[in-house]
């Protein structure tokens, strides 16, 4: 049942909580995140079971199969604007959300290669400042020497 809940749902921690609410001892266990809350998870029989079902290729072709495509919106904000990181970044954690490891990957790929061309084309424009204003500072410099004599 719990298997099929997360199939279902699609939300490995979402299901966990489900069981936390059933179970005071789990709940108390995992109530502070860290190493102890992982292993209380592994350690629940239920919970244990779910956590490494999610993980199996079984489960992560059940749920691409399930995913579908993104919806129209997603596509849609990256058409009209795909030079934007957002549009990818979110189309990318609906994929993700739905184990589409392979797809997310795509499009976090993306958001990488624009923030590089971000990164390059203000590096330039910093360049192309730093050099006008050596010119002004050159010019002033003459402007004042002609001033002078």
């Amino acid at each position: 049942e719990l298997r099929g809940s997360y199939l279902l749902s699609g939300d490995l921690l979402a299901t966990i909580d489900e069981l936390r609410g059933l179970d005071a001892a789990f709940l108390r266990a995992t109530e502070r995140s860290g190493a102890q809350a992982v292993s209380a998870v592994l350690d629940h029989s239920f919970a244990g079971d779910v956590a490494r079902y999610a993980l199996t290729p079984e489960a992560t072709a059940l749920l691409a199969a399930a995913a579908g495509k993104p919806p129209a919106a997603l596509n849609e904000a990256i058409q009209r604007n795909p030079d934007k990181a957002e549009g990818y970044r979110n189309r990318a954690g609906w994929f993700a959300d739905r184990g589409l490891w392979k797809e997310a990957g795509a499009d976090l790929a993306e958001v990488r290669a624009g923030l590089a061309r971000y990164e390059a084309a203000r590096t330039e424009l910093e360049a192309r400042a730093l050099s006008g204003i050596e010119v002004l500072r050159a010019r002033l410099a003459a402007s004042k020497a002609g001033r002078r004599r």
